[in-house]
């Protein structure tokens, strides 16, 4: 090879090294613009998102949902009042079937002390002899007395 194509391989050498230094450069800028870009996107990230605005207005969101109150409220109300009869119905109905247990109890009382009335009367009546009445047996007094059957 002569001088003159060394010369020209080496100004060709040359151009490629002046390129390559060239895009080396531009490409070290880039690298430093993308390291700033995730810098910068990894703080956003730290930070906290602020909150998503509804797409309601809220003033229409609180009155939606005081009318929801309202509504649970007087379904809540309902169902209490609605226990409350129920508890009441089976109240009365309790105390009526207590009145009519009671009654029956008093009801047998009745029968029972009449019963032993009865037969304490009855029992009575048959050691008191009446006259007519008994087993036709007289005591000794009624002998005696004046008027009675012994002497007569």
């Amino acid at each position: 090879m002569g001088t003159v194509q060394q010369e020209v391989v080496m100004g060709l050498g040359f151009v490629e090294v002046c390129t390559l230094k060239k895009e080396k450069k531009d490409d070290m800028r880039r690298v430093k613009k993308l390291e700033r870009s995730l810098s910068k996107l990894k703080n956003r990230m730290a930070k906290p998102l602020p909150p998503e605005r509804p797409a309601v207005p809220p003033e229409e969101e609180l009155q939606h949902l005081r009318k929801e109150l309202e509504r649970v409220s007087a379904e809540l109300q309902a169902h209490v009042e609605n226990h409350q009869h129920n508890n009441e119905n089976k109240s009365a109905l309790q105390l009526e079937q207590q009145v009519e247990e009671l009654q029956e109890k008093l009801d047998e009382e009745h029968l029972e002390a009449a019963s032993q009335q009865k037969q304490q009367l009855t029992a009575q009546l048959r050691l008191t002899g009446l006259p007519g009445e008994g087993t036709g047996d007289h005591s000794e007094e009624e002998d005696r007395a004046p008027g009675g059957r012994g002497d007569c």
